[in-house]
């Protein structure tokens, strides 16, 4: 008895610890543009009654209360789900910085795997620069990391260098202007989350879906291509992390308790141990 104890709080300090690091998680990234929080749920492992009366024949016929002593494996951390709700808005008044107001759209973003072969990512840091092309007379619109920012049709967005200024409307349609005159140059690439509990973080605020094809889903059936019209993106702001901190430090602490508490179970019980081993 007294080892199954030890191993469950052994195996719920192992899912505590996995909590504590998702808190400070969003702790870390309270300052990061674009940041959701992740929550924290726990639940029991299986247990089982275990009868603990003599016989069958002694038994309480007034007892309210399953027989015997109910057994558990210890928690787990169950799920760890993405708070979507809106950050807040910070006016910067810098012409390549973007923030989206509703609150499940996401800019595209073309990263490299670890193959080298590209790959569309979604963020909602409007973070953006333009760096130069050095096979052309082009700038490239790429985020902080200096991943490519996509247009609607998954192409990388490119001005010319002797352009004046970039004006991007509320439903992401890009005007160039340039000393001739000005040109239209698309629109951003927005997507429309429908399930965002399915994205992946990758760091910095990036995120993919993955493991769609073990689920039975293809990417149509949890984004969709922004095409509302509605306004959606402000120019010369930025979204700020919409972590809680007080509540963040709250949960940090209250499954630090948690851990505490089942580190001194396992000491109690290896006290015990001790104790009943020391008997002749």
């Amino acid at each position: 008895m007294t080892n199954r104890a030890m191993i469950n709080a052994a195996v719920t300090m192992g899912q505590l610890q996995k909590g504590l690091d998702v808190t400070a998680d969003n702790i870390s990234n309270v300052n990061t543009y674009g940041y959701k929080s992740r929550g924290t749920s726990f639940n029991s492992l299986l247990f089982q009654e275990q009868n603990n009366l003599p016989s069958e024949d002694n038994t309480d016929e007034d007892r309210l209360t399953p027989d015997g002593l109910r057994l558990g494996t210890g928690a787990q951390l169950s799920a760890t789900p993405m708070d979507t709700k809106q950050g807040g808005l910070q006016e910067t008044g810098r012409t390549l910085d973007f923030a989206l107001t509703q609150p499940n759209t996401f800019f595209k973003v073309q990263v490299a795997d670890e193959g080298g072969a590209p790959s569309v990512q979604y963020t909602r840091n409007g973070t953006f620069y333009l760096q130069p092309d050095n096979d052309s007379d082009q700038m490239n619109l790429v985020t902080s990391e200096g991943h490519a920012v996509l247009d609607a049709d998954n192409q990388p967005i490119q001005v010319n260098q002797n352009f004046k200024s970039l004006n991007v409307d509320g439903t992401g349609n890009m005007e160039v202007e340039y000393p001739q005159g000005t040109a239209q140059l698309g629109q951003l690439g927005l997507t429309d989350v429908t399930r965002p509990q399915l994205l992946v973080g990758q760091g910095n605020g990036r995120y993919t879906f993955d493991g769609l094809a073990a689920r039975g889903l293809n990417l149509a059936d949890v984004s969709n291509q922004y095409n509302s019209g509605e306004s959606v993106v402000r120019q010369g702001s930025l979204e700020q992390s919409n972590v809680d901190l007080t509540e963040a430090m709250t949960d940090l602490t209250t499954m630090q308790r948690s851990y505490q508490f089942n580190a001194r179970s396992i000491r109690v019980h290896d006290q015990m141990m001790g104790l009943v081993n020391s008997i002749r």
